[in-house]
């Protein structure tokens, strides 16, 4: 019961924190791709032939809340959040940027919600990004 809680607490301040820079038009990313490059200094160039699951953030093989709730707490710099191994994977929208609603409209489609739309190609099955965006794969073990 805890957990549910805590689960729909985090899903809360999410859409809570979405809807305020929305209603700004503030930018949705406190933690920007280009500063994560910067910081990390790994080479993430764009590999074609990467194939991966959009919106598996952890590389476990499938979509779950704890890929959204990961990337969340990576983009807060909070306890838990680690950087994407594979930003292509992470990129639920498709749109080249690592932003929160990519984890908010994750979680919206988890959750059988208004908003909530399902990973753009190659979606919840492996396969290259058909999109030129820049942002690549250091790995992705969970396809060939």
């Amino acid at each position: 019961m805890k957990v549910r809680i805590a689960v729909l607490g985090a899903l809360a301040l999410a859409l809570l924190l979405a809807s305020a820079a929305f209603a700004q038009k503030a930018p949705l990313y406190p933690r920007g791709i280009g500063c994560y490059l910067m910081a990390s200094g790994a080479d993430l160039q764009k590999q074609s032939e990467a194939e991966f699951i959009r919106g598996d953030y952890n590389d476990d093989g499938s979509l779950m809340m704890n890929d959204a709730l990961t990337m969340l707490l990576w983009l807060f710099h909070q306890p838990g959040g680690t950087a994407p191994t594979c930003e292509d994977a992470a990129d639920y929208n498709d749109d080249g940027s690592l932003m929160m609603n990519d984890a908010l409209t994750e979680l919206l489609y988890l959750f059988h919600q208004p908003g909530g739309t399902p990973p753009p190609p190659p979606g919840e099955s492996c396969g290259p990004d058909p999109t030129a965006d820049g942002l690549g794969c250091i790995t992705y073990t969970h396809c060939p």
